[in-house]
C-alpha cells in the first residue's frame, strides 16, 4: 500500500493511495516530524487491519488534568534527574500551571497551544532576561515531551516556539580597584568567603558543599568530587591548588570550629542559606558604590586573570571543571593589548644578529 508522508506549512500530512480506492489524505496534527513518523505507523497499521478484516481498536489518549499531568511527569522527572535540576524545571511549570489558572479557563492540559506558550513567555520576559525565558522555553518543552513519553498527550505546544536574542552581557570581572572597595566593605565573617571564591574560581554551591576532608593543606589543595547533591552530575572531579591568600582563609574557619563537616558552614554548624552570600555582595556593592558583578564574577575573575597571566585555556578548562573548553572561552574576550610585553618575549628571534 503506497503511502506517503509530507509537509505543508508547519503541519504534517499523510497521503495514502490503495488500489481501487480513491486517495485519503489526513493531517497529522503536528509539526514534529518524530512525533508525526509515529502517528503515520499508527495509520497505516489501522488501514491494514481493516483491508484484513482484522478487529481493530484505535488507542485513544484520554485528556488529561493539569493537576493529574503535573503529578505524573514530576514523579518521572524526579526519578531520572538530579535535585537540583528538578526543583529548577518544577519551578518553572509552577509558573507556568499558576499563569496558566489565571488566564485560561483550561481544564486539561491538551488544551495547551502554542498560543499559550508564547504568550507566558512573553509575560516571564517582562521579569526575567532573555536567556532565562529561554530556559523557560527549554525545560517546558522537555516537560511535555515526557508527558508525550508517558502517553498523557499527542502535541508537545513548544515545539516551534523560538528562542529570544540573548541580550544578556558578559560576565563581569572586578578589577583591582573594586576588589579593594569590596573587600573593604565585607563584613569580616565573610571575608574568608569571598576570599576563597576569588583564589579557587569555586561555583558558589561548590563553596557551601566544601567538607573539611576536600581540604588537603600539608600539600595545599582542594579536592572537589561530585558527590552526593553538592555538584553538577556530570561534573569531572579535579584538585585546585591552594595559593597563601585562599590557605589563610581557611585557616580562619578552622579557628571558628563551627562545624565537623562543613568548612564554610552558618554559626550553627548547618548549611548556609540559599541567598546569604548574595545578600552580603549587594550590601558591600551598595557601600563600595559598585554597580557591577554578581557572585559568579568572582569565578570569572580567577579565569581572566589567569588568562591574562598568560595560563592556558585547556588548564584553567580544567581547574574551572568545564566539560567543553568552549564554556572556558567566554572567559577569553582580554584586550589584545595586554599581550604586548609577552608577545614581544616571544618573538625575540634576533634574525639580524
Amino acid at each position: 500500500m503506497p503511502v506517503r508522508m509530507y509537509k505543508r506549512g508547519r503541519t504534517w500530512y499523510l497521503d495514502i493511495n490503495e488500489p481501487n480506492h480513491p486517495r485519503k489524505r489526513f493531517s497529522l496534527k503536528t509539526s514534529d516530524k518524530k512525533i508525526a513518523q509515529l502517528k503515520a505507523a499508527e495509520f497505516t497499521t489501522e488501514f491494514d487491519r481493516k483491508r484484513l478484516g482484522l478487529d481493530y481498536k484505535k488507542e485513544v489518549i484520554d485528556y488529561t488534568s493539569l493537576v493529574d499531568f503535573e503529578q505524573k511527569v514530576t514523579k518521572h522527572i524526579k526519578a531520572r534527574y538530579a535535585k537540583r535540576t528538578v526543583e529548577t524545571y518544577l519551578d518553572t511549570f509552577e509558573i507556568f500551571i499558576a499563569w496558566l489558572t489565571m488566564h485560561r479557563s483550561y481544564k486539561h492540559i491538551n488544551q495547551v497551544r502554542r498560543v499559550d506558550i508564547d504568550e507566558f513567555i512573553t509575560f516571564r520576559r517582562q521579569k526575567i532576561s532573555a536567556r532565562s525565558a529561554n530556559n523557560n522555553i527549554q525545560q517546558l518543552k522537555t516537560i511535555f515531551y515526557k508527558g508525550i513519553k508517558l502517553e498523557l498527550l499527542q502535541e508537545n505546544p513548544v515545539v516551534g516556539i523560538e528562542f529570544l536574542p540573548d541580550d544578556s552581557k558578559p560576565s563581569h570581572h572586578y578589577s583591582d580597584s573594586e576588589l579593594s572597595a569590596l573587600f573593604n566593605a565585607f563584613p569580616s565573617r565573610f571575608v574568608p568567603h569571598f576570599t576563597t571564591l576569588l583564589y579557587t574560581g569555586l561555583r558558589k554551591g561548590e563553596l557551601y558543599h566544601l567538607e573539611w576532608n576536600d581540604i588537603h593543606l600539608s600539600d595545599n589543595y582542594i579536592a572537589i568530587t561530585p558527590h552526593g547533591e553538592r555538584t553538577k552530575r556530570k561534573m569531572k572531579p579535579r584538585i585546585i591548588p591552594l595559593v597563601d591568600d585562599a590557605i589563610d582563609a581557611i585557616k580562619n574557619r578552622i579557628k571558628l570550629a563551627e562545624s565537623d563537616q562543613l568548612v564554610f558552614s552558618n554559626p550553627n554548624g548547618g548549611m548556609l542559606r540559599k541567598n546569604t552570600l548574595y545578600d552580603v555582595l549587594q550590601r558591600a556593592k551598595v557601600n563600595a558604590g559598585i554597580t557591577e558583578g554578581n557572585l559568579h564574577s568572582f569565578r570569572h575573575t580567577y579565569a581572566t586573570q589567569l588568562l591574562r597571566k598568560g595560563m592556558s585555556i585547556k588548564i584553567v578548562k580544567d581547574l574551572l571543571g568545564h566539560e567543553k573548553i568552549e564554556t572556558t572561552e567566554i572567559y577569553s574576550h582580554l584586550n589584545p593589548l595586554e599581550f604586548r610585553d609577552m608577545i614581544a618575549v616571544a618573538l625575540n628571534f634576533n634574525i639580524y644578529k
